[in-house]
């Protein structure tokens, strides 16, 4: 890591601290990794407990970790304790979740074991799966890249775009529960044939979504000057902040929508679609017409960056919406479904209502769940 920082023209000493963070967080990625999976296979079952009994137990176990391996003068490691501290979480998480899961009956009761029946019906959970990773990694990518440019105009931009992604990535964690919420109750419910109740929870997510986006944006608006003085003492750092809370805070509504319709997608088992309009609007509008405003001849530095993720974030939403409503038949989407179940289902189907009901619901949202869970 701190090779490719220096090839791409970075501080030395930034190359060098980001390469000493990523070798003590490498750690914690795989149980990071096997939480959100243990994570949505529960979900999938409307298990969604787990996960909020998990973090109410990590969360204070962070806190204090958190100033005995950053601030504490006898445990204290500085900037190194920061990984260190969420390798730490991640691994809790990890083994709470699956002591969790080992404990809970209605867990228990979906799993078989490992045989060779349990691996039937791959092709049909990859198809959904590849789809998913791309659209994420594509709109996580085109996220971290803010942060690579934006460390080119100097400290002061740099320390405002970080403190930024920092309360975007906090004010998104609501939209984001409602949208992990959304795809499996849309799957459920497709899978139990009742396409008209799915289409209503759309509606109502997406109304939920534009009140919270709202009263979020107003906030940001209003306190936007706390806001700055509540990560930095830096006037310098500060007004930039203030500069960049209304542009964060129109992005923030755009993309709490965007990220509700595309877990809306995702429960109709439509994650390639998402690909298609994610991928291109981040990577193909919203990167190139950054760099433009940026370093072009507008020269907004990191505001331009900010302005051409907000733009392809309205086209991503605005595209997604146009599918849900016009390109979307609710009732074909539950026969969808139904061929899933076939595809890879049990191993012996007989058509009946009570093995539609008692299967489909849970294949369907399983399989429609997706890979990661939010923007940083």
């Amino acid at each position: 890591m701190e090779r490719l920082m220096l090839l791409l023209g970075q501080d030395a000493e930034i190359a060098m601290l980001c390469g000493q963070y990523m070798r003590v967080f490498l750690p914690g990625v795989l149980p990071w990794a096997l939480y959100e999976c243990t994570k949505r296979y529960l979900q999938a079952q409307g298990i969604m407990r787990a996960s909020a009994v998990v973090i109410f137990i990590a969360a204070p176990i962070h806190w204090l970790n958190s100033y005995l391996l950053i601030l504490s003068p006898r445990f204290g490691l500085g900037y190194i304790g920061a990984p260190l501290n969420l390798t730490i979480t991640f691994w809790l998480m990890f083994l709470g979740i699956w002591a969790y899961a080992a404990t809970c009956r209605a867990a228990r009761a979906t799993w078989g074991g490992w045989s060779r029946e349990s691996i039937r019906g791959l092709g049909a959970f990859y198809q959904l799966a590849v789809p998913a990773v791309i659209t994420t990694c594509g709109e996580w990518w085109a996220y971290e890249s803010l942060s690579l440019l934006a460390s080119f105009f100097g400290p002061s931009q740099l320390a405002a775009q970080a403190i930024i992604i920092n309360i975007v990535s906090l004010s998104s964690q609501i939209p984001s529960a409602m949208g992990f919420t959304s795809t499996p109750r849309i799957g459920n419910l497709l899978g139990a044939s009742r396409a008209r109740q799915a289409r209503i929870s759309s509606h109502v997510i997406t109304v939920m979504t534009i009140a919270v986006g709202s009263l979020t944006t107003v906030s940001f608006v209003v306190w936007r000057q706390w806001w700055g003085n509540m990560y930095s003492n830096d006037p310098e750092v500060v007004a930039v902040v203030v500069d960049l809370m209304p542009i964060a805070a129109l992005f923030l509504t755009c993309n709490g929508l965007n990220q509700v319709f595309a877990a809306i997608l995702r429960g109709l088992g439509r994650q390639k679609l998402g690909a298609y309009i994610i991928v291109p609007s981040f990577n193909f509008v919203a990167l190139p017409l950054g760099i433009y405003l940026a370093y072009g001849a507008p020269h907004i530095q990191v505001a331009g960056l900010w302005w051409g993720t907000c733009v392809g974030t309205v086209i991503s939403a605005v595209a997604q919406l146009f599918v849900i409503i016009y390109r979307t038949d609710w009732d074909h989407e539950v026969q969808r479904c139904l061929d899933r179940l076939i595809a890879s289902g049990p191993a012996t189907i007989n058509n009946t209502t009570s093995t539609t009901d008692s299967f489909c619901p849970i294949l369907n949202s399983a399989l429609t769940m997706d890979t990661y869970g939010s923007v940083a």
